[in-house]
């Protein structure tokens, strides 16, 4: 089956202070349309979802449970104080004229810096009565306008990919076996056709997940994207987001993205990294 391709519904949420927020539409496949509105939660009611919803990477997929209640009553108020009117009438129209084409929709986010901590992954449409990002036909991503120029991404095939898979032994089991299987199922027919080359880390007989063994697997060889697999959080203190890798004797190190980010940076033949862990977008 052919990837599927998808048009953009770029969304634009300016911050007006104390008349609270402005929400449109800079382009989409139905035209422009906005909104305006406040938020329907308080700042105690948010960081309560956060404890009760927020890190449980596979809680809230339970149907019925008490954590999918809480996330489908969060992420209908949001949607429904955001798209409101013209703009949900016009994000249905752009769904159905994508839908016509067999396309999808991206909804492209850009937010202001006080609204970036919201989950906005938990929109939920009571219409459609289902969370967007549940179907490959409508993801969420968070656009930021870079300053810079973009670089040119274009690589060299094989597309090589370097997957961490991170199980401190002082967190939540994972199935490590289980995730690499996905992985590797995923882009099987690609490495048949020696379009994509895939490299593990840590390798069976290595230790662990670690930030050394990931400098020297970087300096070792040319990787085109880094995708990590593993736990995510967040931390109170320095109010960052952070992935869990392994120390030297496998329990747990607390990496935040700039240090992340500043080690991968070195790296010039780097196209893309992908963060799969939970509260991965928090900050």
């Amino acid at each position: 089956m052919a990837a599927l391709s998808y048009l953009d519904f770029d969304l634009q949420i300016d911050d007006l202070g104390d008349a609270g927020y402005r929400a449109y539409v800079l382009d989409s496949p139905a035209g422009q349309a906005e909104a305006f509105f406040t938020l329907p939660f308080s700042e105690l009611e948010i960081e309560n979802f956060f404890l009760r919803i927020g890190r449980p990477r596979r809680g809230v997929r339970r149907v019925n449970s008490p954590e999918m209640t809480e996330a489908r009553k969060f992420g209908s108020k949001l949607f429904e104080a955001v798209f409101q009117g013209s703009l949900h009438a016009g994000l249905l129209r752009s769904i159905d004229y994508a839908g016509q084409r067999e396309q999808g929709i991206r909804l492209r986010l850009r937010l202001p810096p006080s609204l970036a901590d919201l989950p906005w992954e938990y929109l939920y449409d009571p219409t459609q009565q289902r969370f967007l990002v549940h179907s490959t036909g409508t993801p969420i991503v968070r656009y930021v306008d870079l300053p810079q120029s973009e670089k040119p991404l274009a690589v060299a095939l094989p597309l090589s990919v370097l997957v961490m898979i991170a199980g401190p032994h002082d967190y939540q089991p994972l199935d490590v076996e289980a995730e690499w299987r996905k992985i590797k199922d995923a882009v099987a027919s690609l490495e048949e056709r020696g379009l994509v080359r895939l490299t593990r880390l840590p390798a069976e007989q290595q230790q662990g997940a670690t930030l050394a063994a990931l400098q020297k697997q970087l300096r070792n060889g040319a990787y085109h994207i880094f995708h990590f697999i593993g736990h995510g959080g967040f931390d109170e203190q320095t109010q960052d987001g952070v992935l869990l890798f392994e120390d030297e004797d496998g329990r747990s190190r607390l990496v935040n993205g700039n240090y992340l980010g500043t080690l991968l940076h070195d790296h010039p033949s780097l196209r893309l990294a992908i963060l799969n862990a939970c509260e991965g977008a928090r900050t």
